[in-house]
């Protein structure tokens, strides 16, 4: 037995045997754009049908959902700061500029009782908010925005990339951000100090940053590498604002590509493939587990995991599936750890 050891230590994560993944019922054909939750019971969805959007909110795990729909708007995306504060982004139809909704009351009514409508944009494409609701919006014409107060008041910076995808806010008034230079580009990280941006990544044309992630001094990112059907997936982590870079996780000869990363604090976060594999750790990425079951979505437009063994994920046409269930996640233990084995990304 102790032969087999040094084999055992280059699995880097452990297979979850578990639940099924199972459709729930919103009773909606609406494109679901976002599935976020709050905690284990509480959370919202969102996307767009027949010319309007729609939010869902539930109470009880997605057992039922309560629906609302906003006229003339067409949502691209949705923030949770927590089980009242919720931020959706978009485009109002009539004016055809960038508009946020924001609520303190999961979307029961809008502070100012209106949308906040920006008129320098076309439309806001993605979101993000920390628990504290600082949160930041990327709007068509390449402007980041930046706001305490779901965008009643902003600031409003210029990328140094002409096309960005992702932004998410730090501390010290500091805003991240992933983007290129072309729409089908390698994509770069990029931090903003005193209004001036610094470059944080440099990978080389082999590497693709496909998400990141930003959670109290650490910044991670999402990396494929190779080309089809031979595609290295790898997650990395930076203390240093990348000077040094440490390999959480490495899995080679992959035919389909990573997803985002999101980490919920610095220890619990995941990561999914296009094609529904999870990925996730409870330990600062010392070790990963996958779930047994890939996500049976041909078009997955969102994930969100609570636990390595319960979370959502959403698609078109009104399609929601839940994996485990409330009742267990206390239950679940691991019985073992297996060590990471450390891999270069480069």
């Amino acid at each position: 037995m102790k032969s087999l050891l040094p084999l055992l230590l280059l699995f880097s994560f452990i297979r979850l045997q578990a639940e099924e993944w199972t459709f729930l019922n919103p009773q909606t054909n609406a494109d679901l754009v976002s599935i976020k939750m709050a905690d284990a019971l509480n959370g919202f969805a969102a996307g767009n049908e027949s010319g309007h959007a729609v939010l869902l909110r539930t109470s009880d795990a997605g057992e039922n959902w309560e629906l609302t729909t906003i006229e003339n708007f067409t949502l691209k995306c949705m923030a949770v700061i927590d089980n009242n504060r919720i931020l959706l982004g978009g485009e109002d139809m009539i004016c055809g500029c960038a508009t946020v909704f924001y609520s303190e009351d999961q979307g029961y009514s809008w502070v100012n009782n209106s949308p906040v409508q920006i008129q320098a944009f076309g439309s806001v494409n993605f979101l993000s908010s920390d628990d504290s609701g600082k949160a930041v919006a990327i709007a068509d014409n390449n402007g980041i925005l930046v706001s305490e107060n779901g965008f009643i008041s902003r600031t409003v910076l210029q990328s140094p990339v002409p096309f960005v995808s992702e932004a998410r806010a730090s501390e010290n008034e500091s805003v991240i951000i992933r983007g290129s230079f072309l729409q089908s580009g390698f994509s770069e990280i990029w931090k903003s100090t005193s209004d001036q941006w610094e470059q944080i990544t440099n990978l080389t044309s082999d590497n693709s940053i496909s998400g990141f992630d930003y959670c109290n001094g650490n910044l991670f990112t999402a990396i494929n590498s190779g080309s089809f059907p031979h595609f290295n997936h790898c997650v990395l982590r930076s203390s240093d604002w990348g000077t040094h870079w440490d390999t959480l996780y490495f899995s080679a000869d992959h035919e389909d590509l990573l997803q985002k990363i999101i980490f919920k604090n610095v220890n619990k976060g995941y990561t999914y493939t296009e094609t529904g594999a999870v990925i996730s750790t409870q330990d600062a990425g010392e070790t990963w587990q996958m779930l047994q079951t890939e996500i049976p979505l041909k078009e997955i437009t969102s994930v969100d995991m609570i636990t390595p063994v319960y979370g959502f994920a959403s698609s078109n046409a009104g399609v929601i599936m839940r994996f485990g269930s409330p009742a267990g996640l206390n239950s679940f233990n691991l019985k073992s750890k297996l060590i990471v084995f450390p891999r270069s990304c480069f």
